[in-house]
């Protein structure tokens, strides 16, 4: 996605050109990599995660692989021994920790605090979703880059997602940006609001942070963890060096139903996100969810509008979306 967008929040790196020095420049700062993988023991993909690990084992630079299992005792010992057997660690050593509990964000706490007591402030912690499918060295490097090479303490990565079909990226698209801007017209002068907002990709699993700053996050334990991780970034802004960066054009990955499932649905996703967010701010929860209505709908509109632009093919499915959406806030009495 090839413009020159900066906002004055952040520093923003677009993908202008390939740049074959990446690696090189990465490699001879020295500093190694750790990489975090959460990954949920009731949806354990072997084939998916195994791709995954041996392709992050082919970058030298890469001290460990810490994959962080989370799910109820029983699932963790069923899959445990069956996770262990089914990664080969004969290239690079990978460290399988258990995280009883639910939530995205208890299993990266628990990833995060086992490399702060390992390496302490030494290396750079990079994060990714276990059923990530778009992997290459490049898209490493230049997750890493910011930190490694321009100084930074934290970098959170942007991408389209689309299939040839349709947009894919629902929580985003439909929940995030029109709730932030619903907020926004309650809350005109929210310094923290216009940093949401300033993030193309705010529910992005790949990040990268320096880890002398992990003892200073404060994470949620649930789905709304990449928004705490931003809220956090807030709080330390002034002193910590933060980039988003552009690394690739269509990114892939195991996609949730419309479902209450407590671990696949969108449903408990939009329940933990929009509760953290209205927790955020102090708003009338009548007036949020009549704004996040109208706007939800106006993106509704522009989306319909970019996939004819695309060749897409165009349906009613985000605005079945929204409506989902509204229902379950209305249900859940916050209006």
């Amino acid at each position: 996605m090839s413009d020159f967008f900066q906002s004055n929040q952040l520093t923003t790196l677009q993908r202008l050109r390939p740049n074959p020095q990446l690696e090189e420049e990465v490699t001879q700062t020295q500093r190694k990599i750790v990489v975090v993988v959460p990954c949920l023991a009731s949806h354990y993909k072997p084939e998916i995660l195994r791709k995954l690990l041996e392709c992050i084992t082919t970058v030298s630079c890469i001290s460990e692989i810490v994959v962080v299992l989370n799910g109820s005792a029983g699932e963790l010992e069923s899959q445990d021994s069956y996770l262990a057997q089914s990664v080969a660690q004969d290239t690079l050593p990978i460290k399988i920790l258990l995280c009883e509990g639910l939530g995205k964000g208890r299993a990266m706490k628990t990833g995060f605090d086992y490399v702060y007591r390992r390496y302490n402030s030494t290396v750079i912690v990079v994060t990714f979703d276990a059923d990530f499918q778009s992997f290459s060295k490049e898209y490493l490097f230049r997750l890493v880059y910011p930190i490694a090479v321009l100084g930074g303490q934290a970098n959170k990565g942007y991408y389209a997602r689309f299939s040839s079909t349709t947009l894919n990226g629902r929580l985003t698209r439909l929940l995030v940006f029109p709730m932030l801007h619903a907020i926004q017209e309650q809350c005109p002068t929210s310094d923290l609001n216009r940093w949401l907002l300033s993030f193309r990709y705010p529910l992005s699993g790949d990040v990268a942070l320096a880890s002398e700053i992990l003892p200073h996050l404060k994470l949620e334990g649930s789905w709304a963890y990449d928004l705490s991780l931003l809220h956090s970034l807030f709080q330390h802004k002034d002193n910590t060096s933060i980039f988003q960066t552009d690394l690739l054009d269509n990114y892939e990955h195991l996609h949730r139903d419309l479902s209450g499932d407590r671990l696949s649905g969108l449903l408990d996703a939009f329940d933990d996100i929009s509760t953290y967010l209205i927790r955020l701010f102090p708003i009338d929860h009548h007036r949020l969810i009549r704004d996040y209505s109208n706007l939800a709908h106006t993106y509704c509109d522009k989306y319909e509008k970019l996939r004819l632009f695309n060749g897409m093919v165009t349906s009613g499915r985000d605005r079945q979306f929204v409506s989902h959406f509204l229902d379950h806030l209305n249900s859940r009495g916050e209006a």
